[in-house]
């Protein structure tokens, strides 16, 4: 038989102060803690922003530069002409370079892609600007550009302001190297 004054051992115990009130949060000193976590969560959140649009510039950059690398490697590995060209299909060389881009084997030596010769596809997001004067550039066996020396791009985010340094500035020389520059937006 259990004593008056014995709790049963599975009730919760709450944690009094000496004069006798229970201790614990108050509802007003538990929202004061959930405003003060808004405040800084709403002071953080446009660093985070840029911080994925960096990181968004960053990974189409280097997804581009494997493009690059791989029609140039591709080029020497095969001994045929490999080209890199704009394309809104991801089957054929066509439109902008905000639409996307290829990677083709030119077997026949055309010049162009057709969709059986299409190496590999990519392209970019719709939040940002990729633009290039040279629609279509080609490596040769050398691995040295056939068409397409001196072919610049430019991929920014679209609503970047113009402190930010989220433009990248791309250049392909005659040897086949393609060079990377950071700068500040353009409007």
């Amino acid at each position: 038989m259990r004593k008056p004054d014995q709790r049963p051992v599975h009730a919760h115990r709450i944690r009094r102060h000496a004069d006798g009130r229970a201790a614990g949060f108050t509802l007003i000193e538990l929202m004061v803690v959930v405003v003060i976590a808004a405040i800084f969560l709403a002071m953080a959140m446009p660093s985070f922003t840029e911080a994925i649009e960096r990181n968004r510039i960053a990974s189409q950059t280097n997804e581009f530069i494997a493009a690059v690398s791989y029609a140039r490697g591709e080029a020497i590995r095969r001994t045929v002409p490999v080209g890199l060209c704009s394309s809104n299909d991801q089957q054929t060389c066509s439109g902008s370079w905000q639409d996307g881009w290829i990677v083709y084997s030119d077997e026949n030596r055309d010049g162009t892609a057709a969709a059986a010769e299409v190496l590999r596809a990519g392209g970019s997001s719709a939040r940002d600007e990729f633009a290039g004067d040279e629609s279509n550039i080609q490596f040769g066996a050398r691995g040295n550009t056939l068409s397409g020396a001196g072919a610049a791009w430019t991929l920014q985010p679209a609503d970047c302001p113009t402190d930010r340094e989220n433009r990248r500035e791309f250049s392909l020389t005659l040897t086949g190297n393609l060079t990377v520059a950071k700068n500040d937006c353009e409007a």
